[in-house]
């Protein structure tokens, strides 16, 4: 009838170890239970997920709308985002958005500057060509490594500060 709980923290995730005792018909009995809390994966925003973000926040970061280092075309890998924010932007015509690129800080500043621009500008384009989204209702905008969401020092920093996101006008 006794229990302790402890937390261990590693650069990769948390843990969470709980020990609980009791004495249950003059029987001891100990029960020890192990959690590894892992980052939300967000990778794969759902159309509630983006209603509730713009609701909220007024933007919503997409993680997987992909290219390859240094390109600005968007990979077929892509199509999944692409038609949710398809179907916002349908459900909400009447208004205007930001499309962001974002990179993370390896290279050249100014040329990750032009980059994340030449990135939402592909993307704005693929909206407009494969899912027939109003040019008028979107416009692009660029802002290289200047907005990270985490240290560019880890692999794992970098892969969320490389995004796009949708930001309400």
């Amino acid at each position: 009838e006794d229990y302790v709980v402890g937390k261990i923290s590693t650069p990769e995730n948390d843990i969470y170890i709980s020990v609980a005792a009791a004495v249950i018909e003059e029987k001891t009995y100990y029960t020890i239970v192990t959690v590894l809390a892992e980052p939300m994966d967000m990778d794969n925003v759902t159309l509630n997920v983006l209603n509730e973000g713009i609701a909220k926040s007024g933007r919503v970061a997409f993680y997987d709308i992909y290219f390859d280092t240094g390109k600005f075309e968007v990979k077929n890998e892509s199509t999944a985002a692409l038609k949710i924010i398809a179907d916002y932007l349908k459900n909400n015509n009447n208004k205007k958005f930001l499309i962001v690129g974002h990179t993370d800080n390896t290279g050249d500043f100014d040329a990750n500057i032009q980059l994340s621009t030449s990135r939402a500008k592909a993307v704005l384009e693929k909206l407009v060509s494969d899912y027939g989204i109003n040019a008028g209702q979107l416009k692009p905008y660029g802002v290289g490594s200047t907005c990270p969401q985490m240290s560019n020092a880890t692999k794992e920093g970098k892969a969320r500060n490389r995004r796009v996101e949708l930001v309400e006008l």
